[in-house]
């Protein structure tokens, strides 16, 4: 996680190539939320990180999230009307279809937690509109508990305050990835286990920032702030009780 003016590094996170990135937004925001003195006025993603539940956890944080959401589909493509086209009360908790009929809550799923709403059959059976909603006896919409967030998100990702703030990203971030990696070693990992991964990316982190100490005329503030983030996150790791004894990090280099 980077400032999108000073392009100083505020945050790391290291994880295995088999979980999603989606799962790290709101714990490495609320790390730099702890030494900031407010929220940030937005976060700027890629499209990995657009759901229902980071929405929630930013809106809920007075922060703007900026991530497109992907583009809503059925299961069978595009032949029948997709959940963007049924309208959403969220205080009634309820959509309403596109013949103006209601989709009512029903269950809710034990293991993903995914809430299921269902038409009426008596007002799918003589509806004129059938053919483009559904071949079943009637319309049934899944979504998560955190569909109002994310109706809000594709609402928003349609203004043009929202395109111009994410096409700053990708220069920022894409970036600073690009520096650590060329210059500084982080394309290749220097020892193994994700312990290690972490303190070489946070000691490469903290580089970034020192040089651009020396090179831009940015706010010491914000460049402090970051030094202390990172050095903060590294001595927490380094102390951290719940590494592995064989996996605390070390100065001898992987042979062979």
């Amino acid at each position: 996680m980077a400032d999108g003016k000073a392009r100083v590094i505020l945050g790391v996170s290291v994880t295995p190539a088999n979980r999603h990135d989606h799962d790290e937004a709101v714990p490495i925001v609320d790390e730099a939320l702890k030494l900031l003195k407010g929220p940030p006025e937005a976060v700027c993603a890629d499209k990995a990180y657009a759901s229902g539940k980071n929405a929630q956890a930013m809106e809920s944080r007075r922060i703007r999230l900026i991530s497109p959401p992907l583009k809503p589909k059925t299961y069978t493509g595009d032949e029948f009307f997709t959940i963007e086209d049924f309208e959403y009360d969220e205080e009634n908790d309820q959509f309403t279809c596109p013949a103006g009929r209601q989709v009512t809550y029903t269950t809710t799923e034990k293991k993903r937690g995914r809430r299921t709403y269902r038409a009426r059959r008596s007002d799918c059976c003589d509806c004129r509109l059938k053919p483009q909603c559904t071949y079943s006896e009637r319309r049934h919409l899944k979504v998560t508990r955190h569909h109002a967030s994310l109706v809000r998100l594709r609402a928003d990702s349609k203004t043009e305050d929202f395109k111009k703030l994410y096409a700053t990203r990708a220069p920022v971030i894409e970036g600073v990835f690009a520096e650590a990696k060329q210059w500084h070693g982080l394309g290749r990992a220097w020892r193994r286990g994700l312990s290690k991964m972490l303190v070489q990316s946070l000691l490469v982190s903290a580089i970034i920032n020192f040089k651009r100490i020396m090179a831009t005329n940015c706010p010491l503030s914000t460049l402090l702030f970051a030094l202390r983030a990172l050095i903060r996150q590294l001595w927490s790791h380094l102390r951290g009780a719940d590494r592995c004894p064989h996996d605390s990090p070390s100065l001898q280099p992987i042979l062979g």
